[in-house]
């Protein structure tokens, strides 16, 4: 049985919302990257790397929260709009 075609506005929406997690990872990796370098700058290890590991973990919860809240508002508008058509 053919599965049905999903119109390219909700498609779009899922990938924004898979790309959520790829933004956290980034997030944290880059911010670790970054504290493994001041490690090695200035003999600090590892505190330079656990500091910004959750200085990244920190920034990137919140951007995932945000996102998630933004996707979460559009879908209650368009389930409203969909109400009001009916």
């Amino acid at each position: 049985m053919p599965v049905p075609e999903r119109p390219k506005r909700k498609r779009r929406a899922d990938m924004g919302l898979a790309g959520m997690g790829f933004d956290l990872a980034a997030s944290v990796g880059v911010a670790a990257a970054l504290g493994w370098w001041i490690d090695r700058r200035y003999d600090t290890a590892p505190w330079g790397l656990v500091v910004c590991a959750l200085i990244g973990i920190v920034g990137g919860l919140y951007n995932f929260a945000k996102a998630g809240k933004k996707a979460q508002d559009r879908a209650r508008r368009e389930r409203e709009r969909g109400k009001s058509r009916d």
